[in-house]
């Protein structure tokens, strides 16, 4: 079973990409009302679903609810754990293709406030070639802030999590439960959300209820526009 997550801490942090080439400017060139919670999510309110981790079991889920997404004029994002995403080149490449934002879970899950500054380098450096980062169970602060923005990077985090990972009674949460997160988080955090979920869980599954329930509310998602490079715009192409 994967690792659960956890609130985001108090830093911030940004990522490395696999190669030697630096896809991002230099972080002081983002505007400075950048969310790091809604990364970079800014124009009209529209909500962001986000898929973290891997699914050891069933990896091409991922393209599955990619596709199913993209027929719904649906773009999401994916944060992918490095080790997992380089034996299946083909499912980044077919995320990408299908409108949807891939960024990095870092390489191997560790948490990243607990690793040396060499460790943490090569946690980055091993990951997805992107310019985005979700660091592992959204564990950051100053001193890996300080590492990954010198490299030009950015963090995201996120405003609505599901708590998908979380086990109810022995069994992983349901889908209704997922969904109710949603319907019971606050206004401030719905418009422009950022809804966490993971790609192991039920959240794939809750996904066709959660559309409903955001729809029901007057609200709309980001907007698939189309095959998207490796590189993510410091505003999101969300309209």
């Amino acid at each position: 079973m994967r690792r659960p997550a956890i609130a985001a801490g108090a830093g911030a942090v940004a990522l490395l990409v696999g190669t030697s080439v630096v896809l991002a400017p230099a972080a002081s060139s983002y505007p400075s009302t950048h969310s790091r919670q809604r990364c970079g999510n800014t124009t009209d309110q529209r909500v962001l679903l986000t898929f973290d981790d891997w699914n050891d079991a069933d990896p091409y889920i991922a393209t599955r609810t990619g596709a199913y997404l993209e027929a719904r004029n649906i773009r999401a994002a994916y944060f992918l754990n490095g080790k997992d995403a380089a034996r299946y080149p083909d499912i980044v490449r077919t995320l990408r293709a299908q409108g949807h934002y891939v960024g990095s879970h870092a390489t191997g899950h560790r948490d990243l406030t607990k690793l040396s500054d060499a460790q943490v380098r090569a946690e980055l450096a091993d990951g997805l070639e992107t310019n985005v980062l979700r660091p592992p169970y959204g564990s950051w602060d100053d001193r890996v802030r300080a590492i990954a923005d010198a490299m030009g990077y950015r963090i995201c985090t996120w405003t609505v999590s599901t708590h998908d990972w979380d086990e109810v009674d022995g069994s992983l949460r349901s889908t209704a439960s997922i969904r109710g997160y949603w319907k019971s988080a606050p206004p401030a955090a719905k418009a422009a959300g950022n809804i966490l979920g993971h790609l192991w869980t039920n959240y794939p599954a809750a996904v066709p209820g959660l559309i409903r329930d955001v729809h029901a509310e007057g609200r709309r998602f980001c907007r698939n526009r189309g095959p998207v490079p490796a590189a993510w715009p410091a505003v999101l192409d969300c309209t």
